[in-house]
């Protein structure tokens, strides 16, 4: 017999593992393997992310994945944003995250079913894992946060689109991210949507599909778009006559003729024309003619909130 020396407990001379603390005698680790079961990584991975990743052997992992969920709550409590922004943000950090951190340690625990044990595969280990996210949470770090937002803004934005002239690819109550890096202006596609000052109201925002480029001739012709002569194919257009009773005098007069057919024009060199998707409920440049290329404030990346779940994270195209 011999004495454990994390213990003291008495175990057999041969023993690797004390069947006391379950720690492992000197030689144990290089020389040993051991099976990494997985209804083990699940149950230690719903007690705490990470911790199955650390189970498994793979404790870098395990501890971002195990802090990451609250640092994005210490960051976001600095910052006064959107509501929506602010639920989205708690639906990633507190079930995508711990979601991601189950199938991950599921993952490995199949992948290597046998590993070597290593120095924090003992019970205190994992006790000291799980006091690291009441630590984080009761910090209390200071944030510039004009400086975040200011940073922020200059590469990402949000916005919401409440007049349906967008519809299907956007839904009224829909929230979307853009992307406002200044390339946008130099990158711009046919098939963009892009969030620009509106040449009517510049006080005002505006969002609406890129069709027609600088130095293209565009026509429309009973609903059909031609550029350069040429048909435009379009899936993503809609034709609802559904809000006729809901629109605004300046709407009801710009909804005429002009909607269904306009004459060929060229666009000139750093303009851009856009339409809206719900071709008879939008105003576009039918209305206000071309969109200079600088106007352009961001892209359209992809949907962050939605009044249906099945459109949260959906790209825009």
């Amino acid at each position: 017999m011999k004495t454990c020396k994390f213990c003291a407990e008495e175990i057999l001379d041969n023993a690797i593992k004390c069947k006391h603390c379950g720690s492992m005698q000197t030689g144990a680790q290089e020389n040993e393997t051991y099976p990494r079961k997985v209804w083990m990584a699940v149950l230690l991975s719903l007690i705490s992310p990470g911790m199955g990743q650390m189970y498994c052997g793979r404790i870098q992992r395990g501890i971002l994945l195990g802090v990451a969920p609250f640092i994005l709550l210490l960051f976001v409590n600095q910052l006064n944003i959107d509501k929506f922004l602010l639920a989205v943000f708690t639906l990633i950090g507190f079930i995508l995250i711990p979601l991601i951190s189950l199938i991950d340690a599921v993952f490995i625990a199949r992948k290597n079913s046998q590993i070597k044990l290593k120095i924090y595969n003992r019970w205190y280990y994992y006790a000291l894992f799980l006091m690291i996210p009441p630590i984080l949470t009761s910090l209390e770090v200071p944030v510039n946060q004009d400086w975040i937002l200011k940073e922020i803004k200059k590469v990402y934005a949000a916005y919401s689109e409440s007049s349906g002239s967008m519809i299907p690819t956007i839904e009224k109550g829909d929230y979307i991210f853009f992307k406002m890096t200044p390339d946008i202006k130099q990158n711009i596609q046919r098939g963009d949507i892009v969030v620009f000052q509106n040449p009517k109201n510049p006080m005002m925002d505006s969002l609406n599909r890129v069709v027609g480029l600088g130095g293209e001739t565009i026509e429309i012709i009973d609903n059909v778009v031609y550029i350069n002569g040429e048909s435009l194919k379009e899936n993503y257009i809609f034709f609802d006559n559904s809000l006729k009773s809901k629109r605004s005098p300046e709407m009801e007069e710009f909804m005429t003729e002009k909607t269904h057919n306009f004459r060929s024009k060229t666009i000139p060199e750093g303009y851009i024309f856009v339409l809206s998707d719900n071709r008879w409920n939008g105003l576009d440049s039918r209305f206000y003619g071309e969109i200079e290329r600088n106007s352009v404030k961001g892209k359209a990346l992809f949907i962050y909130w939605s009044r249906s779940i099945t459109r949260l994270g959906q790209r825009i195209e």
